[in-house]
């Protein structure tokens, strides 16, 4: 009978061990500090002096400029198989082709995609003033950022 009891205490104490082991889910760190990706927008409006090579960048205005990372950079636990989230900020440049943007990010290394709307300008062509209508696009690129970094990273609209 000793030996029973023994037992069921055990057993008891067993079960109560397992039952409350937790699972390691992905959890979201809780993240107050950012990073800031800054930096300056231009493309070549002027072509009069192109046919001496000398590229005439001029500073862009009001293009949106956009920041996208992925949400498992900024988790502990990450679940292979848990489809995270990205999240995106937004920044358009001022007159001066200036932009800002503030990314979350911990203290490991956070991968930023970084991309731009396509514009429209009128291109000077020649001497004589002549414009034409062009589309501008920007390559996708990938940088890096860690928590109170401020990296600058200008762009060149082609």
């Amino acid at each position: 009978m000793k030996r029973l009891k023994i037992s069921i205490l055990a057993l008891a104490g067993a079960a109560m061990i397992f039952a409350s082991c937790e699972k390691d889910d992905p959890k979201e760190v809780n993240v107050t500090s950012s990073a800031t990706i800054t930096g300056n927008v231009q493309a070549q409006l002027d072509l009069r002096n192109d046919t001496n090579f000398v590229t005439n960048l001029e500073n862009v205005e009001g293009v949106n400029i956009y920041a996208r990372i992925s949400t498992a950079d900024l988790t502990t636990n990450v679940d292979p198989n848990f489809n995270y989230p990205s999240k995106v900020y937004k920044a358009t440049t001022d007159a001066d082709g200036n932009y800002e943007l503030n990314v979350k990010a911990g203290s490991k290394t956070v991968a930023v995609e970084i991309y731009g709307d396509e514009f429209k300008r009128d291109v000077v062509l020649d001497s004589n003033n002549n414009t034409q209508s062009v589309n501008f696009s920007m390559m996708t690129d990938s940088i890096t950022v860690t928590h109170q970094q401020t990296k600058i990273y200008d762009i060149v609209y082609q």
